[in-house]
């Protein structure tokens, strides 16, 4: 197995993992990531389950194309924008609200 493919399984396992995670047990998953107990309701664990089948579908985009160099380029890219569009949008959310900055 060389390089390329084993961080395309590396990133394969990672998104199933977490998003397998979000999907069977939202509400330890959400207590894990540190959400504050009375945030945890039945809206925030629908949306945690709905962020854990994207990144189930996303790792399972990457391992079918970890034999595919230009497929899995063009992935690792999408993959990385995803990424960096969680990462502004959880800022957002931490700089407006006091309460999630416990």
């Amino acid at each position: 197995m060389d390089t390329t493919e084993k961080m395309a399984v590396a990133m394969t396992v990672e998104r199933v993992l977490v998003g397998a995670a979000a999907i069977a047990a939202p509400g330890p998953l959400l207590t894990t990531f540190g959400a504050p107990a009375e945030l945890n309701n039945p809206a925030l664990r629908y949306t945690t389950r709905l962020f854990g089948i994207r990144n189930v579908a996303l790792g399972l985009q990457v391992w079918g194309a970890r034999n595919d160099p230009d497929r899995l380029a063009q992935l690792a890219g999408q993959n990385a924008a995803v990424e960096l569009t969680d990462m502004v949008a959880g800022s957002a959310l931490l700089a407006g609200d006091s309460a999630l900055r416990k």
